[in-house]
């Protein structure tokens, strides 16, 4: 892989095996150092609104359904300085749907990065269809597999408002 850089910093930074991991390796690494971007923002319109999935295959999922203007975090839900890194693009967005997976931690960056980017311009997709044993669909691609590409964009769009604190109706 050639890496790409941007005013002189390395942000091409995700590598993953061209195959299955083996058991214990790891599926994916990057160069020490490198400033995380989203995966997918050139592809993205300031017009539109922005949405912000977990993992890579959570915004291809999306964007196989027919979404658009979706990206991905580079470092896991647990590293949020991407925000940092890509602050003055975000900032030409009006509305940002935030897609974490329906699990504690992705529950955990959802709100994280809520309090960060503006409550009142975030919405947050919360209600996740069952898989066929009941259980709640665990993120984008589980839906898109067991439900089909409308199944997720309904999903999608059934994102809410986040309430914003100290506002009385």
């Amino acid at each position: 892989m050639f890496p790409f850089y941007r005013d002189g910093v390395n942000v091409f930074e995700k590598f993953r095996h061209p195959r299955k991991p083996q058991p214990k390796e790891r599926k994916e690494w990057q160069f020490l150092g490198a400033q995380g971007v989203l995966f997918g923002m050139d592809l993205c319109s300031f017009s539109q609104p922005l949405i912000i999935t977990e993992g890579q295959i959570d915004a291809l999922s999306l964007y196989e359904a027919g979404a658009r203007n979706v990206v991905s975090v580079p470092g896991g839900c647990s590293n949020l300085d991407w925000i940092d890194s890509c602050w003055d693009w975000l900032e030409r967005f009006q509305t940002i749907i935030l897609f974490g997976d329906n699990d504690d931690p992705g529950r955990k960056m959802v709100r994280d990065v809520v309090r960060r980017l503006d409550e009142a311009r975030c919405m947050v997709v919360d209600n996740y269809p069952d898989r066929p044993d009941g259980k709640p669909c665990k993120d984008a691609n589980e839906i898109l597999y067991f439900h089909g590409a409308q199944a997720l964009l309904d999903t999608l769009n059934g994102a809410v408002a986040v309430p914003v604190k100290g506002i009385i109706q």
